[in-house]
């Protein structure tokens, strides 16, 4: 009640009425017409014109014809195949070859890197009786004589003498890829330096690198002699 006696005015006056607003008339502002484009005379409006679709590709009635290959040349042989070089063999060399379980001691004349006709045949006889197997391989452990202080002199000259063991062996039918050849140099503590060691390697064999060489000097034990039995005691000795 005390809310409705404060919005209603006392008795005697009445509440001012709002002046009404009237709104203020707003002049347009006025738009500039540009003026339309007069025609050149002689000039005449570009006419446009509608192209007609593009036809559609015809599907073909028939497949396509098959397309044939031509033919791959033949390969070209030389008619002069080059030969595998010879060893190099003098007749002169004073090599041989020594068989030993599992393989062949060729030796060597004194600075000497060349093979000799014994040699020759002694390597094709051992590739003869080798294992005709894909597995079988050939290592080849080449020395030579030399000094501590020049080790380059040994080496070059056992790469020789391995190159022309690894040349008979090729010749004999061993291809290059199943034989490994190591130019060692000079031997330590042998007294046979001027050889080359061939031994056969077959599927269960240790790897080439790891192949033990033969021993270095080949020959049969002594046979000792039995020493006498001392005498018993008290017996008389003969005269």
């Amino acid at each position: 009640n005390a809310l409705d006696q404060l919005k209603t005015p006392p008795p005697g006056k009445t509440a001012p009425k709002p002046a009404a607003s009237t709104p203020k008339a707003v002049n347009p502002a006025p738009t500039r017409s540009l003026p339309a484009a007069k025609p050149q005379p002689g000039a005449t409006a570009p006419a446009i014109t509608k192209q007609p679709p593009a036809p559609l590709p015809l599907l073909p009635d028939a497949p396509p014809p098959g397309v044939a290959l031509a033919p791959l040349p033949a390969p070209v042989v030389p008619a002069n195949k080059p030969a595998t070089p010879s060893p190099p063999v003098v007749p002169t060399g004073a090599g041989t070859g020594t068989a030993y379980p599992g393989g062949m001691r060729i030796t060597f004349g004194n600075g000497q890197g060349e093979l000799s006709p014994v040699s020759e045949t002694s390597l094709k006889t051992l590739v003869s009786q080798a294992p005709k197997n894909e597995t079988v391989s050939y290592n080849v452990l080449a020395y030579a004589p030399g000094s501590p202080e020049d080790p380059s002199t040994a080496r070059r000259l056992s790469l020789s003498r391995a190159l022309a063991v690894r040349s008979v062996l090729m010749g004999a039918g061993v291809p290059s890829a199943r034989i490994y050849v190591r130019a060692l140099g000079a031997p330590s503590g042998s007294a046979t330096p001027d050889r080359v060691d061939v031994t056969v390697l077959g599927a269960n064999a240790p790897p080439p690198d790891l192949a033990l060489p033969p021993p270095a000097e080949i020959a049969t034990p002594k046979t000792a002699t039995p020493e006498p039995a001392p005498p018993k005691p008290g017996a008389v000795k003969a005269p």
